[in-house]
């Protein structure tokens, strides 16, 4: 983040995802990119024809260009604004990480992928290098937008102004408003607070 928002860095303020994406030259776009929902994002390493789908589910090509994002928008309605962030970024870390071993693998492996589509769930004993590129990217995106130090910070903040507001008895009323007004100021999923 350094090299890209050092600010966030400094002090508690949530990730300008945006100017995130242009400083490091990523375009995103919405789309549909599953039919029923299950992947939220994709991320393309070289310019193809991807599959989307319209308001009928029927399959659409669109010709996506290098370093494109595609997020699906309706993650905001069935999950939330939060969950959607995290897509972004997600697709981010795999574009600022894999990006080398993607544009190596389409050179030495014909018929290979040009574009890397989520796996929302890996449940296997044994991980190929995708299952650890998704790992890379679900362990590292919350902490993109949500830096420990300055996320501390702001919870210090957010304790001191509460513990006054909070009798002791109602601290667990405390703790939950707290998560909530984290998740708020950055910009995250409730879920990806509290974890």
């Amino acid at each position: 983040m350094t090299d890209y928002q050092p600010g966030v860095l400094e002090s508690p303020k949530p990730l300008d995802i945006p100017s995130f994406l242009d400083s490091i030259g990523v375009e995103l776009i919405e789309a549909k990119v599953s039919p029923d929902q299950s992947i939220f994002g994709e991320i393309v390493f070289k310019t193809t024809t991807i599959e989307i789908f319209d308001e009928q589910n029927m399959p659409q090509p669109l010709e996506v260009s290098k370093g494109t994002i595609v997020v699906d928008p309706s993650i905001k309605d069935f999950r939330n604004q939060g969950s959607y962030n995290n897509t972004v970024v997600h697709e981010i870390v795999h574009w600022l990480l894999h990006k080398n071993y993607q544009e190596c693998r389409m050179i030495t492996e014909s018929g290979s992928n040009t574009t890397f589509v989520d796996n929302p769930s890996i449940d296997s004993n044994y991980w190929t290098q995708n299952d650890w590129m998704e790992w890379h990217a679900n362990s590292i995106a919350p902490r993109l937008l949500m830096p420990k130090k300055t996320t501390k910070d702001k919870v210090n903040q957010l304790m001191t102004d509460y513990s006054l507001k909070f009798s002791s008895d109602k601290k667990t009323n405390m703790f939950e408003q707290i998560i909530d007004d984290l998740a708020e100021f950055f910009q995250v999923s409730r879920l990806a607070t509290k974890i």
